[in-house]
């Protein structure tokens, strides 16, 4: 060793995501899915080894395909034919988009008699549009199959593979090269989450390793004796120390400095005591949210997180709709390309569909139509109205986004702004929490020219006012990314298209309107599902019908079963 002193190295290990590279490999006759052809198997570790991920994963296909198909007389033997290889399908297409089946048709090629799931992983495209089967594509030893597509078989072909990808547009393989994608293969649904998913991977590896090695964290290692005398001897003396000793595995990072002590012992200082760990929950908190938005999930309240979040009944119902609708649905759908080949191969005409998975609900009773009793103003009354008086809050104190009559089953269905991509939500998240220009580049790492751009494309799109503050639209926007900054509140309301009574008056309250109501609008209130609920097991009076009687509609001319109020609700933002 050398005598220079305090030569100062500061090491750290870094992750290179794999890339999923295309490239022909003729002695295989196959495109590569990825630089050593294992990036479906890569996809399936970080599968394994996720639990959020895996859990989201779990729960979509749960969402998807747990209520069955719709069946028929006419479907039966369908059902029963495609049933055993849905979850399988439904797996793959939420790990990479695409799924893989194995059809064979009967002897007179006149049906599908039977179908297998191929995994995903074993399958690789050929330049001709066909596929290769290997169950290890690592052992040059295990037999390949090949399998034509349907649009390739010959006529006198048996057996064929049905593929569904979904079609991505092409892309760099590398921000800094001239290598682009061929789309022979599909590209991860959730490709944003990637560095958050292993993010979290190296966390829990990171919190494991601190318990078993009783919090030994970031450590500053002197090596008294001196530097090493070259490059070489230096640079594999630092290998060896970090190998051992940094990383999640082995939680904690490691200074090394090389200098002449008093003796040759090293000198071992730890830097941080008890503090990493809590930059580790700050830092999970944030990984996991960035996975959920990955995965455009906007409720994590539905698979299983968030749990101490805002949430009520009707923000779960909600965020249930909206998932079914703009996710759920177009998953099915994907599906159904191959139910419904198989379906029609075999001769039956009627479109496939999924049964809906109900979600169920929290304590709540159902508003209904039926005729309303008329109340006067007695003591049963009066109580309703003390208990409605007690609760709520003032509709002056909270911000309504839209107000439209109750509908449980498709709530502020065109309501809501088209989906931003994911830095547009993450900036327009930070602007709806107050934060600064300068703050947001500092939380987000985006470049002042880059996020001077997307707030002109924020400021275009009507989601920010030209003061860059949050709009309607933007506020919406942010909601359809995360339902807990919204809820449903209740307001007592006139029916739309009722607010002119008898005798040309107009109003929510005319010389006509009934004690109960006049006095409830009065209130000027909003309330939660449950605080109505609530009133109602108090009172042991359904209150959601607990309103004025029949109504003359003098537009009509006829008599209905109720007044012209009713109960409306409120999409707020908080």
């Amino acid at each position: 060793m050398s005598k220079k002193n305090n030569a100062l190295f500061n090491f750290g290990k870094t992750y290179t995501v794999p890339l999923a590279k295309e490239d022909e490999d003729k002695s295989k006759n196959i495109i590569q899915w990825g630089k050593d052809n294992l990036y479906p198997q890569w996809v399936n570790y970080i599968f394994y080894q996720c639990a959020v991920h895996q859990g989201i994963i779990q729960g979509k296909v749960f969402y998807t395909i747990s209520a069955g198909l719709k069946e028929t007389a006419t479907n039966r033997d369908v059902i029963n034919l495609v049933k055993p290889v849905l979850h399988g399908i439904d797996l793959n297409l939420e790990l990479a988009d695409c799924y893989y089946v194995k059809c064979r048709l009967s002897p007179d090629r006149t049906r599908i008699e039977k179908v297998q799931h191929v995994p995903y992983e074993w399958v690789r495209v050929t330049c001709d549009g066909n596929f290769r089967v290997s169950q290890d594509w690592t052992d040059s030893k295990v037999e390949i199959w090949d399998y034509p597509s349907y649009e390739n078989k010959e006529e006198d072909d048996l057996t064929f593979l049905f593929q569904f990808k979904v079609e991505p547009m092409q892309q760099l393989v590398e921000f800094d090269k001239k290598d682009v994608t061929y789309n022979y293969y599909p590209v991860l649904p959730y490709s944003g989450a990637v560095k958050s998913i292993l993010s979290d991977i190296e966390i829990t590896n990171y919190t494991l390793s601190e318990v078993v090695n009783n919090f030994s964290l970031g450590t500053l290692l002197q090596l008294n004796n001196g530097e090493p005398k070259t490059v070489a001897d230096r640079e594999d003396l630092e290998d060896r120390i970090l190998e051992t000793a940094t990383g999640s595995d082995n939680a904690g990072g490691v200074f090394i400095t090389f200098g002449d002590g008093k003796d040759t012992e090293p000198t071992v200082v730890h830097l941080n005591g008890n503090q990493l760990h809590e930059r580790y929950v700050t830092l999970s908190e944030d990984v996991r949210t960035n996975i959920l938005r990955g995965h455009s999930v906007n409720s994590g309240e539905l698979f299983g997180f968030d749990k101490g979040g805002n949430f009520n009944a009707d923000t779960l119902d909600f965020a249930y709709w909206m998932f079914y609708e703009t996710y759920i649905k177009v998953r099915q759908s994907q599906l159904l390309k191959f139910v419904n080949f198989v379906a029609k191969f075999n001769g039956v005409s009627e479109q496939m569909e999924f049964n809906k998975v109900e979600i169920p609900k929290i304590g709540q009773a159902e508003p209904t139509a039926q005729p309303q009793a008329t109340f006067s103003k007695d003591d049963a009354t009066m109580r309703v109205l003390a208990e409605f008086a007690t609760r709520g809050v003032s509709k002056d104190s909270i911000e309504i986004l839209a107000k439209e009559s109750y509908n449980d089953s498709e709530p502020f269905k065109e309501v809501f702004a088209p989906a931003l991509d994911e830095k547009g939500l993450q900036v327009l998240n930070l602007i709806a929490n107050g934060e600064s220009f300068d703050a947001i580049a500092k939380a987000t790492g985006i470049n002042p020219m880059e996020l001077s751009k997307i707030f002109n494309q924020l400021k275009q799109g009507e989601h920010i006012d030209n003061d860059y503050k949050i709009t309607r639209t933007g506020k919406l926007a942010v909601i359809r990314s995360d339902v807990k900054r919204m809820k449903i509140m209740y307001s007592y309301e006139v029916k739309p298209g009722y607010e002119e009574g008898a005798n040309g008056e107009r109003g929510e309250i005319i010389s006509t309107t009934r004690d109960f109501c006049r006095e409830l609008i009065t209130l000027n209130r909003l309330y939660t599902r449950e605080e109505i609920d609530q009133i109602s097991a108090i009172i042991g009076t359904d209150v959601w019908r607990y309103r004025g009687g029949w109504y003359h509609n003098p537009n009509t001319n006829k008599n209905e079963p109720s007044c012209r109020h009713e109960w409306s609700q409120n999409l707020t933002f908080i």
